[in-house]
């Protein structure tokens, strides 16, 4: 989407067209999400089909038209420049995804936790899925995505075995069979979500509700919360996890 709506704004810049402040206004916001999600590797964690990109390569692509962002700085220039952001651990209240990291942003370990809403398109079926990197690499894995096609194994990265997220008697979520979307939902903060941010630990929680297997029996509502101790007597920080 920056990609597509960047490019329009790019070629009235080349002809001399003005552009409304508040497209610029909605790219920054966009951008900012690079920073709110970015993972202790500087890459982007992958809910759905997307993910996995460069944050500093994303942002440093349309740095030159917000150049008084100090967090876009910080980012770009791996800390010798610009503003720390002023939070560790964030939820995105509307989406419901959490990032959980140490109040430096360390590199050390960092986890992403995805209570949310189903979304518009790409969905997996996936509420509560929990992966963990350090600066190298990903630690706690997911399925990712695939090649769009009819192959067995796009049909398991879109499946609760895929990831993740508890079964129940064998069976997963199942959130899509009777999913409508409607725009109202773009101004709904997601539900059953709340996190808690302690100079030690940070407590982050999630619900899902909706129903397992093909049938979508109300088999059981799983509660999930991730725990990070931020400073552990020695090592990293460590993810405690409840269901």
């Amino acid at each position: 989407v920056l990609v597509h709506v960047m490019g329009l704004i790019e070629v009235c810049r080349e002809y001399g067209v003005t552009v409304p402040r508040s497209m610029y206004d909605a790219i920054e916001s966009m951008l900012s999400l690079y920073v709110k999600l970015m993972q202790a590797n500087g890459k982007m964690p992958h809910p759905n089909d997307g993910g996995g990109a460069d944050c500093a390569a994303s942002i440093r692509r349309y740095m030159k038209y917000f150049p008084e962002n100090q967090q876009f700085r910080w980012i770009v220039t791996g800390g010798k420049e610009g503003n720390i952001p002023d939070y560790g651990s964030i939820l995105l209240e509307y989406c419901g995804h959490y990032a959980l990291r140490t109040d430096d942003w360390s590199n050390a370990a960092s986890a992403f936790f995805d209570a949310g809403v189903f979304g518009h398109g790409h969905q997996h079926e996936d509420k509560l899925n929990l992966t963990i990197c350090n600066s190298e690499r990903p630690i706690l894995c997911e399925a990712n995505t695939y090649a769009y096609d009819t192959s067995e194994e796009r049909k398991y990265c879109l499946i609760s075995a895929g990831h993740n997220v508890i079964l129940v008697n064998g069976k997963g979520q199942n959130r899509r069979g009777c999913y409508k979307w409607n725009d109202s939902m773009l101004f709904k903060k997601a539900e059953n979500v709340r996190l808690t941010v302690t100079p030690c630990i940070d407590t982050a929680i999630g619900v899902y509700d909706e129903g397992y297997g093909e049938a979508m029996e109300k088999l059981a509502t799983h509660k999930r919360t991730v725990m990070m101790l931020k400073k552990p007597a020695e090592g990293s920080p460590i993810f405690i996890v409840v269901d």
